[in-house]
C-alpha cells in the first residue's frame, strides 16, 4: 500500500475519472503526555488496525500516510463511507474492542484526546495539484497524471472532473500514483509525459495495481 516513494518531477494531478472516494482523518492527542497507562493502549492500537486493513481488499482502504507529534494524524482514502462504518462496527476487527477498552478506561477523564472527520469527495467536487512530489494523497488512492492546457487551473481540474476529461495533455493514468498537499497553480515545471512506476511499484489499491499484483502471482 505504501507504494513507490520516489519523486514524480513535474506537475500533476489525479485521475479525473476516479469514482467517488471517502476521505478519513482520525488521530490522538496528547493531552497529559507524562500519564502512560492512558494513551499508550490507544497508541498502539493503530498499527494492528492498518494491517488488518490492509491484508484485506475488501475493506475499501484505498491509500493512507501518517504524521506523529503531539497530535497525531492518519490521512486516509476509502472507496466509500459505508467501508469507513463497516470496520468501525464489525466486533470481529480490530477497531470496536479497542474503541470499547478506551471508553471503559479512559472516559472523559482527559488524559488523551481522540478525534475524527470523514468527508465523501465526487468528481467535480474536488481538485488537487502536486509539483515534484512523491506518490501522496488522493493521487495515491486513484492514479495520477500530468498537467495540461485543460488542467492547468483549480477551475480547470474541477470541471475535468465533473465531465471525466484531462485536457490535451492525454488521459491520465491511474496506474501510477503520486503524492501532494495543497499548492497555488502559478507558473512551475512544464508537464512532463507520465511514466508508470514499474508494476513492482504499481499502488495495489488501484485496479490497474491490483491487475499487475495478480499477474506477478500467476
Amino acid at each position: 500500500m505504501r507504494g513507490n516513494r520516489a519523486v514524480q518531477p513535474g506537475r500533476y494531478t489525479s485521475a479525473p475519472d476516479a469514482e467517488e472516494v471517502t476521505v478519513f482523518l482520525i488521530g490522538m492527542r496528547f493531552n497529559r503526555w507524562w500519564k502512560l497507562r492512558s494513551w499508550w493502549p490507544v497508541f498502539s492500537a493503530m498499527p494492528g488496525m492498518l494491517r488488518q486493513l490492509a491484508s484485506d481488499p475488501s475493506s475499501g482502504l484505498l491509500s493512507y500516510q501518517l504524521w506523529l507529534g503531539r497530535t497525531t494524524i492518519l490521512l486516509s482514502y476509502w472507496r466509500s463511507a459505508d467501508h469507513v462504518g463497516r470496520f468501525a462496527r464489525d466486533p470481529d476487527l480490530a477497531h470496536l474492542p479497542a474503541w470499547r477498552s478506551f471508553n471503559a478506561a479512559v472516559g472523559g477523564r482527559g488524559d488523551v484526546g481522540v478525534w475524527h472527520e470523514t468527508y465523501v469527495t465526487r468528481p467535480g467536487a474536488r481538485e488537487v495539484v502536486y509539483v515534484n512530489m512523491p506518490p501522496f494523497g488522493l493521487g495515491a488512492a486513484v492514479g495520477t497524471g500530468p498537467i495540461g492546457s485543460g488542467t492547468a487551473t483549480a477551475v480547470q481540474r474541477m470541471r475535468a472532473g465533473g465531465t471525466g476529461t484531462s485536457g490535451s495533455a492525454g488521459t491520465l493514468n491511474g496506474a501510477g500514483p503520486s503524492d501532494g498537499a495543497g499548492l497555488s497553480d502559478g507558473a512551475g515545471p512544464p508537464a512532463v509525459p507520465h511514466r508508470p512506476a514499474p508494476a513492482s511499484h504499481r499502488n495495489p489499491w488501484t485496479p490497474a495495481g491490483r491487475n499487475a499484483a495478480a499477474t506477478r502471482r500467476s
